[in-house]
Order: structure tokens, then sequence, then C-alpha cells
């Protein structure tokens, strides 16, 4: 034996195990059924989300997110991504209410209660965003062509919450036992139904005599004009946009002045586009 068969080995110290990090699960954008239609929506931060891949949606929410995804050009993609990336984006904001409107109609066949201050804030919401993308559509490559499925289906989902808002908002009438009626063939007509009469015949009459003097201004309209606004001064946004093929530099510059002589100023955005403001009087 030798002198190293008797040193005593050192023991090994246990290597710490490596620490788990742990991920945060994704986020799930889900519609909230426990508040009255279209209360439990999603918000356009989590809308935005959902559309740019960095959160997960419900699974009852899937299919219509998939739809109007389907429906979402490559320049409304881009304006959601630069909104989550800090730069306020009116575009972006128009997508996500754009998602919300479409997303609520699906939604509304399922609704057991209905918030009606809520709806008439998701139409008038759904206007506003139609017309901001409408505006946007000008500056796109394709001229807004690729928009025109999205546009579509945004129309007619404004005009199904319409008609929903209508039919909510309309008051039912009070039946009594007293107010019960036979009503026969061949009893005698309501005199008051008989007053009535000749009022309804001057009102269809004055209905058709309007809609001739506008179908008569639209035959007699000439060339649409070079250079249109789109949307409103006084709510939300308001661009100038091509209104034709004759749109120019030049006829841009004499639009414009005609819109200052109007009290607006055009401000050309870094995007390209004319934003226009309703200029403050002088004190």
């Amino acid at each position: 034996m030798n002198a190293a068969e008797f040193d005593p080995q050192t023991p090994e110290e246990p290597k710490p195990e490596p620490e788990l990090e742990l991920v945060p699960p994704p986020k799930q954008v889900a519609f909230d059924e426990r508040r009255p239609w279209p209360l439990g929506l999603p918000a356009a931060h989590e809308v935005l989300q959902a559309i740019t891949a960095l959160a997960e949606v419900d699974e009852p929410l899937q299919a219509a997110h998939l739809r109007v995804l389907s429906m979402l050009p490559e320049h409304l993609y881009d304006a959601a991504r630069t909104s989550l990336a800090g730069a306020e984006d009116p575009v972006a904001a128009a997508t996500a209410s754009a998602w919300r409107v479409l997303v609520a109609v699906e939604r509304s066949n399922l609704a057991l209660g209905v918030d009606h201050a809520s709806l008439q804030a998701l139409i008038d919401e759904g206007v506003e965003a139609r017309e901001t993308l409408l505006a946007a559509g000008y500056f796109a490559l394709d001229g807004g062509a690729s928009a025109d499925e999205l546009m579509a289906a945004l129309g007619e989902a404004i005009e199904q919450l319409a008609r929903l808002a209508a039919f909510k908002a309309k008051p039912r009438p009070e039946r009594t036992g007293t107010d019960t009626r036979l009503l026969s063939f061949g009893a005698a007509a309501d005199p008051e139904a008989v007053r009535g009469r000749p009022l309804r015949w001057v009102f269809a009459a004055t209905m058709l005599f309007t809609a001739a003097f506008h179908l008569v201004g639209i035959v007699g309209q000439q060339a649409p004009a070079p250079w249109v606004v789109v949307g409103d001064v006084d709510r939300g946004r308001a661009f100038v946009a091509p209104g034709s093929a004759a749109a120019d530099d030049a006829s841009l510059k004499t639009f414009l002045s005609q819109l200052e002589a109007q009290g607006l100023s055009a401000t050309k955005a870094a995007t390209g586009e004319w934003v226009l403001q309703r200029r403050q009087a002088a004190p």
C-alpha cells in the first residue's frame, strides 16, 4: 500500500439543478358572456394582439376571428403592428373597431340581454371605422381594392346592428281587456283611419316627388370631382382623397384653396395624406 491509498477522497458537492424559467401562458381574448351584449366584447388593444397573433382567441370566437382575418389586407396588419409597437395609428384603431362590429354581429343571436347605450355606441364606432378604412384605402398600393370584401361585410354588419337597435327601441303596445275588439270582414272602417288617408296620400306624393328630384339631379350630374373629403371634420378624422382619375397636383391645389375659404385647413401627414381640421376663429 502506498500513501495515496490512505488519503480520504473529498466528496463532490452536488451541483444545483438549473432553475426552470416559468413561461407565462398566452393571453386569452374572450367574449365576456356575463355582461349584457355587446358590453362583453374585448377591448381594442386585446383585439390588435389577437390580430397580430400575440394573443390567443377563445374557442367560441375562433370561427368569427378567422373570418375577419381572412378579409384584412396586408396594410391593416401593418397598422396593427405599428400601433402595438407604441405609435398611435387611427387605421389600427379602425381595424380593431371593424373586428368588434363583425364579431358582435356573430354573437348577437346568443345574447341573453342587450345594453342599448353600448349598442348605439358600437354602431357609431363602426361607422367611424368604415370612414377611416375607406380613406386609408385611397393611399394603399391597390387603391383599397383588397379591402372591398371587408368594407362590404362591415357595411352589412352596421346595417344589421342598426335594425336590431331600432327593433329593441320600439316600445310594445299595451294591451288591455277593454281594447280587445273582434274584427270581421265587411265591418265599417275606423273613422280615424279614414281621416288619416288623405295625409298618407300627401306624404306618399311628397316622397315620390323628392325621389324624382334627386334622380334628375343624379342623371344630370357632371363628372365626379377630382378630389373629395372622406370622413367628418367635427367627428373623428377627415381626409382629402382622390375622387376620380382627373386628380392631379393642380386640381388638388385648387381644392385645398376652396377648403381654406370654407374655414378648413389641410395638413400633410407623414404618411402622405392630407388631414383636414377646422380653423379656429381668432379671439
